[in-house]
């Protein structure tokens, strides 16, 4: 009898946190404030096609050894392929991460979403397309803006030639389509 009620209580204190994560709110896909890192000899600018400032190091560690990877933090993407970043030349920390205490113009042709797992990407171009199927015959489920970092999908991702399967959040909704490659 007390392995009947044990199930039935697990069962009930189960079924609540299903129904609790189904009703939570998903966290729209970011166009600002999320970090990038970049490749060796990436410069910053004073301005899009302006002025070389500084080319920060990649990473920071010892000679010889692997270092921690510097990054920087998106504070506007501007079309010609330029975002504008908040970023660092030294190995400074506040409360356990970089102090990104300068600011500056980077391409985006050197950035890249994630260091090590590649699990996100984000959009070089305005208004990309987020197909249902991988073709641009197929219908446009929404529209993904200048900047937006997107989460890519493994399951299929990588399967069609020209197309990334990605997952996008917006207004709390999770929409799962293919992007055109560039």
């Amino acid at each position: 009898m007390k392995k009947i009620i044990l199930c039935i209580v697990l069962f009930f204190s189960f079924s609540s946190v299903l129904v609790a994560s189904a009703d939570a709110k998903l966290k729209d896909s970011p166009k600002t404030g999320y970090n990038l890192f970049f490749g060796s000899k990436t410069a910053v600018y004073n301005k899009p096609n302006g002025k070389k400032i500084t080319t920060p190091p990649m990473s920071f560690g010892k000679f010889g050894e692997p270092g921690e990877p510097n990054y920087v933090k998106v504070i506007k993407f501007s079309n010609g392929g330029w975002v504008k970043v908040k970023y660092t030349t030294k190995n400074v920390k506040k409360n356990g991460h970089l102090l990104l205490n300068k600011t500056g113009y980077m391409k985006t042709n050197n950035l890249r979403a994630r260091a090590q797992d590649g699990t996100r990407a984000f959009v070089k171009s305005s208004n990309v397309k987020l197909y249902a199927k991988p073709s641009t015959s197929s219908k446009a489920i929404k529209k993904i803006a200048l900047g937006t970092r997107v989460e890519i999908n493994f399951k299929g991702a990588f399967d069609h030639a020209n197309f990334i399967k990605v997952n996008y959040v917006k207004s709390g909704k999770k929409y799962t389509g293919y992007v055109k490659k560039k």
